[in-house]
């Protein structure tokens, strides 16, 4: 998938950019799809700052699209899911400040969930702002890191480097095949 999407990109240098972050909002829209291949091709293709910013501009673009899609259906899944209506009762007592603190650690904490947990906000009452401000808090500082350190990796062919990227991908599909 990495070398398809490479290739691709690499095809079409002027579309390039546009097909990334499609691609790259798809890979948060449909979880199964693991970003950090597709951050594998973006790196290769554009180097670590594009890669960087293009892969936050399509995550935040997936995470808006799988919130909106949430929310457009949240009084069907609150009617016909019990644990969602309790849920929704618990999250009427906090202030605007502590649900905007709530997802934030969210974000931060369950990082390898990163695509339900687009989902599962929309189900909130969380404001639309709210969440794009902690979703781009919450995603900007471990992607910086892929990029930076992938790019250093396919540079300087540092054994250590290309551990890390190995290790990040292992992670993310364990947590994946787990949730």
């Amino acid at each position: 998938m990495q070398t398809y999407l490479s290739e691709l990109l690499s095809a079409h240098p002027l579309l390039a950019p546009a097909l990334f972050v499609l691609v790259r909002s798809l890979g948060v829209l449909i979880p199964p799809v693991p970003g950090l291949v597709l951050d594998m091709a973006g790196i290769a293709v554009f180097g670590w700052f594009r890669g960087f910013v293009y892969a936050t501009v399509g995550i935040l673009l997936g995470s808006m699209a799988a919130f909106l899609i949430a929310r457009r259906f949240r009084g069907f899944a609150l009617r016909t899911i019990p644990f969602l209506k309790k849920a929704a009762t618990l999250e009427e007592k906090l202030t605007v400040k502590t649900r905007f603190a709530t997802l934030l650690a969210f974000r931060f904490l369950f990082n390898p969930l990163f695509d339900y947990a687009s989902y599962a906000a929309g189900l909130s009452t969380v404001r639309l702002s709210h969440f794009i401000i902690a979703t781009l808090i919450g995603v900007a500082p471990p992607i910086f890191v892929i990029y930076y350190m992938g790019h250093a990796s396919l540079i300087s062919g540092n054994a250590y480097l290309i551990s890390f990227i190995a290790l990040l991908i292992t992670l993310t599909l364990l947590a994946r095949e787990s949730a």
